[in-house]
C-alpha cells in the first residue's frame, strides 16, 4: 500500500481521515482487499477497534475477478496492520445496510458467513485477526455488537428466521428469541439497558431478552445508538434522524442545502458510544448520478440538529464513493468508500 496523501491526484484510495472539528481531511489511502487490481476495490463498513486509534473496516474486490471480501486493521496513519479473507456473503454496495461485522467493547471482532470451511458460519477474531472461535448451524444475515455480546439476525432450519443473542467470548447461545416471519436485520442496540432496534415482518424496539416491546413508526436503516438515542440515516428516503432510547422521534431531517440534495445517505455515526456523551453526529451520502466524476457528502449536526459543517468530497473526472463512516476511540472520522480514477 501506498503512502497516504492529501494531494488532488489519480491516485487510487478507498478510506480517508478526517478532522470532525472541520471536516477537513488529514489523509486518504487505498487498502488492498487482495493485493491485486486496486481502482476496483472498495471498502464498506468501518467500526472503531476500542482501547486503540485503529478501525476495521471490511472490504470486497471485483465480483468474479478478484473478490475477497475480508477484514483490515488500520492504524492512525492509514497502515495496514492486517487484512483476513471472509467470503461467502454478498457484500456488495452498498452492503444493503446490513452490518456484516461489529466489534465489541474489549476488541472482539465478530463477522458473519466467514471463509472458514462453512459458508454460512459466524466466527469471532481478536485484535490480532487471530480466530477465537466459530459458529454454525445458521444463516446469519446482520449482526450488532455490545459488551460482551453479540444480536445476531439468523435463519435456521425449515425456513425459521429469529434472533439470537451470542456470548461473544464463547460464541454460544444466551437465548434465541421467539420466530418472526421474515428475516430479521439487527440494526443497533441501545447500550444502557441492551434493548435493540430490528427490522423483519415489522419495526420493532426488542427488550435484552428478545422479547418485542413495541412496533415504530418508522423504518430504522442504517443506525447507530448514542448516550441520547438512536441516530440513523435512511437510504431509502434520504432523511436523517434521531430518536430516544424508546424509539421515538425526536428530529429529522430530508435536506441540507445544495451540497446534500442529490445524494442517498448511505451510513451514520456519534461519538456517543459505550457510555460517552453524545455532542454531535455525522451523516454520509454519496451521489447515484452526476456529470464530472460521482461525489460523496458529509455532514456534521449537533444533538438538536442544528447543521455544524457540510462537506463535498471528490474532484472531476474521477468518481468517489462513501458507503461507511466512523468515529475512532480518539476521536477521529474516518469514511470508507471507493475511488475510481478511470
Amino acid at each position: 500500500m501506498g503512502r497516504p496523501c492529501n494531494c488532488g491526484c489519480g491516485n487510487p484510495y478507498n478510506l480517508m481521515k478526517i478532522n470532525p472539528a472541520t471536516g477537513a481531511i488529514i489523509w486518504k489511502t487505498f487498502v488492498p482487499a487482495d493485493g491485486s487490481n486496486p481502482t476496483s476495490q472498495s471498502l464498506l463498513r468501518c467500526e472503531a477497534l476500542h482501547g486503540t486509534s485503529d478501525i476495521i473496516v471490511a472490504s470486497f474486490g471485483t465480483y468474479g475477478l478478484n473478490n475477497a471480501p475480508g477484514l483490515n486493521r488500520v492504524d492512525a496513519t492509514g497502515s495496514q496492520q492486517w487484512h483476513v479473507v471472509t467470503g461467502g456473503m454478498s457484500v456488495g454496495p452498498p452492503s444493503s445496510n446490513r452490518r456484516i461485522f461489529d466489534v465489541d467493547s474489549r476488541s472482539r471482532i465478530i463477522c458473519l458467513n466467514s471463509n472458514v470451511g462453512s459458508p454460512n458460519a459466524t466466527q469471532a477474531l481478536d485484535s490480532s485477526g487471530s480466530i477465537l472461535w466459530t459458529r454454525s448451524g445458521f444463516v446469519p444475515t446482520s449482526i450488532r455488537s455490545g459488551v460482551d455480546f453479540s444480536y445476531v439476525g439468523v435463519s435456521v432450519a425449515g425456513g425459521v428466521f429469529a434472533v439470537k443473542k451470542i456470548d461473544n467470548s464463547t460464541g454460544s447461545d444466551v437465548w434465541t428469541s421467539a420466530s418472526v416471519f421474515s428475516s430479521p436485520t439487527v440494526r443497533a442496540i441501545n447500550y444502557n439497558d441492551n434493548s435493540f432496534l430490528d427490522t423483519d415482518s415489522a419495526n420493532r424496539l426488542r427488550d435484552n431478552s428478545g422479547t418485542s416491546v413495541s412496533t415504530l413508526s418508522w423504518t430504522p436503516d442504517n443506525t447507530r445508538f448514542g448516550s441520547n438515542g438512536y441516530v440513523d440515516a435512511q437510504t431509502s428516503n434520504q432523511r436523517a434522524r434521531v430518536a430516544d432510547g424508546a424509539g421515538n422521534t425526536q428530529w429529522v431531517l430530508t435536506g441540507i442545502g445544495g451540497t446534500f440534495f442529490g445524494s442517498t445517505l448511505f451510513d451514520c455515526c456519534t461519538d456517543g458510544t459505550y457510555g460517552y456523551d453524545s455532542v454531535s453526529y455525522y451523516f454520509a451520502g454519496s451521489q447515484l448520478t452526476g456529470t464530472g466524476g460521482l461525489k460523496f457528502n458529509i455532514f456534521k449536526t449537533d444533538v438538536n440538529g442544528s447543521l455544524l459543517w457540510t462537506q463535498q468530497y471528490g474532484a472531476a473526472p474521477y468518481s468517489t464513493t462513501v458507503y461507511g463512516v466512523c468515529l475512532s476511540d480518539d476521536g477521529y472520522l474516518y469514511a470508507a468508500g471507493g475511488y475510481n480514477p478511470s
